[in-house]
């Protein structure tokens, strides 16, 4: 038995539950009838509870043992929380976050078990808990496999201790077999006990949890009413509501999820990867074979290759919502601090994107939503001023468009004064005084290293760091930002995200000897490339539509020259381009590689693959190259402007 793995996967669930008390304390604080939101927080403490004391850790145990006693005597009576002590329940869920961290959980120091021991004393006095104590008789009868599933009886009976007092033990050894018949790993005695305390017949039930599958129990109260419970019975309270799964899902023994450590994924997805190369090289070589049997079984073993790749790439596709939700507690937070009432509105919470991506948004997350909170969103007596509802809201958004996932930090605030922002660019010498700057190009300064418009430094924003490090961390995701507003109406910060950073369906193409390949859902069309398309000043003639379009040969400086040319019409978001080639070497897997360093300055690519004879094709970033034909474009029509 691996008792460090267990104890991982206990902090795992423990960090889990974790965000449900915060959820639902969210959710009592907006109505303090909200029953539903009261069990799931209590059955939290309790599961909380249990797996801590069987796992050692006492002090937690007793933390949220306490914090089940002063819940289950809310949930007897009619009385809802009041906003002062949801306030303090939020501290002893902050509290229990740190004594989360290792060292703090086996023996926390006496700052902390002090910090505790106030906590517990202030939630006491607005409880104002009383308690009576009762009378139980108790047998356990564990199965004879219960050792080599990795528990231990006697464990359950030093716990029991932790509720009440145990007046009388008795071992019962009637089942030992003869001295021949005996087995080390079967277990053969039972337990008879009285037992006095305060907790209810839940609590007690509660201490068994873990062995609900691996013991007869009987639990008889002083005036022999009979509680008789085995198997998934044994729980009633943690079995029903809409939280039940989530919450007793490893500590039951529930088979509906395989608990996976994320490295064995990630190297599942590289032998993937490789399996697709390997699978290019030999249709490759098919082809050049005069056999038509070869041929169809190496096309089986691509669509099954296939089939494969998509299964072993949707193992890691997760849905956004649990890292937005993540965010309520933040911004209730901020509001508290920053005297602003604020609301938080989540869309599109089961919008899926590759869980490494999503790994890696929430420091940019974070920053936008403080930056919306103290930035974007007025304080009520502004708002008013202005005609508005005195409570501000910033929405958190996902969506998918075009093979990539937009994620939309949006807020109904003062907006982003356009002129101060250029100010403080001219100041900074990142802008030129003489000259006129387009919307998108004042915004893009907000995003330099340094770059603040704060007069004050405040705890929440103003030292200048934040929307760079946006910029960097999505880049690096090979997605793009850019933002829209509207002085006093708001900001929406809009992010756009490949789905995966690991295999794609593309489209290749050659410049000269150069291999390139786009992304399959980013391309529009494909057509030859003639005089007459030509508008001039870089724009084509499509068919009554005016199209931007950029020599490969010349954004890459490939040299040389070609007598036919072809277009790739590529899209990304509300925005088209074409790109003009030699040749369409038509659809592929691509396998997604990093670019090594002297490639890394190089603007428009985003990653390297390796094709079947094993040369090597770049992949387009055609969000950052359709943003710098933008820019070109806007920056041509504004000289014709001026």
């Amino acid at each position: 038995m691996n008792l460090v793995a267990l104890k991982e996967t206990f902090l795992q669930e423990t960090q889990e539950l974790h965000g449900i008390a915060e959820e639902s304390l969210l959710a009592l604080e907006k109505n303090p009838q909200d029953r539903e939101s009261l069990n799931s927080l209590f059955r939290v403490f309790h599961t909380i509870k249990g797996s801590a004391g069987m796992f050692g850790y006492e002090f937690l145990a007793r933390f949220t043992h306490e914090l089940e006693d002063f819940l289950s005597s809310l949930r007897d009576g009619e009385k809802n929380l009041a906003k002062e002590t949801i306030a303090l329940l939020f501290e002893a869920v902050d509290y229990i976050g740190e004594l989360l961290r290792k060292e703090e959980m086996e023996n926390p120091t006496v700052e902390m078990r002090e910090k505790g021991e106030s906590i517990l004393k202030r939630l006491e006095k607005a409880f104002q808990v009383s308690k009576e104590e009762n009378e139980w008789s108790i047998v356990i009868r564990p199965s004879r496999q219960i050792l080599s599933h990795g528990l231990d009886p006697y464990s359950f009976v030093r716990y029991l201790k932790k509720l009440g007092q145990i007046t009388k033990l008795k071992i019962d050894d009637t089942n030992l077999p003869s001295w021949e018949e005996f087995s080390p790993e079967e277990f053969y005695l039972n337990f008879q006990l009285n037992f006095v305390s305060a907790a209810s017949q839940e609590e007690i039930l509660s201490v068994f949890e873990f062995m609900v599958s691996e013991a007869e129990l009987e639990v008889k109260k002083a005036n022999n009413i009979r509680l008789r419970e085995t198997g998934e019975e044994l729980l009633p309270e943690i079995n029903e509501g809409p939280m039940a799964s989530k919450l007793t899902g490893s500590f039951l023994k529930e088979k509906k999820y395989l608990r996976l450590e994320a490295h064995k994924i990630d190297e599942l997805v590289n032998l993937t990867g490789e399996l697709v190369i390997s699978a290019a090289s030999v249709r490759k070589r098919s082809l050049a074979c005069d056999s038509h049997a070869l041929q169809e079984e190496v096309a089986h073993l691509a669509r099954l290759i296939e089939m494969l790749r998509d299964n072993v790439m949707d193992i890691r596709m997760v849905p956004i919502g649990e890292t937005f939700r993540r965010y309520e507690r933040v911004v209730r937070d901020l509001s508290h601090e920053l005297g602003k009432k604020i609301r938080l509105h989540l869309e599109g919470s089961q919008t899926e994107l590759d869980k490494s991506l999503i790994e890696n948004l929430v420091d940019p997350l974070m920053h936008l939503v403080r930056n919306a909170a103290d930035h974007g969103i007025e304080t009520p007596e502004e708002r008013k001023q202005k005609g508005k509802e005195d409570v501000g809201t910033i929405s958190l958004i996902a969506y998918h468009e075009t093979g990539s996932v937009v994620i939309e930090v949006r807020d109904d605030g003062r907006g982003i004064d356009q002129e101060k922002v250029l100010q403080r660019a001219i100041e900074l010498k990142l802008a030129d005084p003489h000259r006129s700057y387009l919307p998108q190009e004042i915004y893009q300064f907000l995003f330099e290293p340094g770059f603040s418009t704060r007069e004050e430094v405040s705890s929440v924003s103003g030292r200048g760091v934040g929307m760079d490090v946006v910029r960097s961390n999505i880049e690096a995701l090979r997605g793009s930002v850019e933002i829209e507003s509207e002085k006093g109406e708001g900001t929406v910060v809009r992010i756009r995200l490949p789905l995966t950073l690991a295999i794609i369906d593309g489209f290749l193409v050659q410049v000269a000897q150069s291999y390139y390949v786009i992304p399959l859902d980013m391309v529009q069309e494909c057509f030859e490339f003639r005089k007459e398309f030509n508008g001039g000043g870089g724009f084509l003639n499509l068919r009554g539509e005016v199209l931007p379009y950029l020599h490969l040969r010349s954004y890459f400086n490939n040299g040389g020259e070609t007598l036919r040319e072809s277009v790739v019409v590529v899209h990304y978001g509300r925005k088209k381009l074409g790109l003009v080639v030699d040749k369409l070497l038509g659809e592929i897997q691509a396998v997604i590689k990093p670019l090594g360093r002297i490639f890394e300055g190089l603007a428009g690519l985003g990653g390297a693959t390796i094709l079947g004879e094993g040369e090597i094709a770049f992949i387009l970033d055609i969000p950052k190259i359709i943003e710098m034909a933008s820019v070109r474009r806007d920056l041509h029509q504004l000289g014709a402007r001026l």
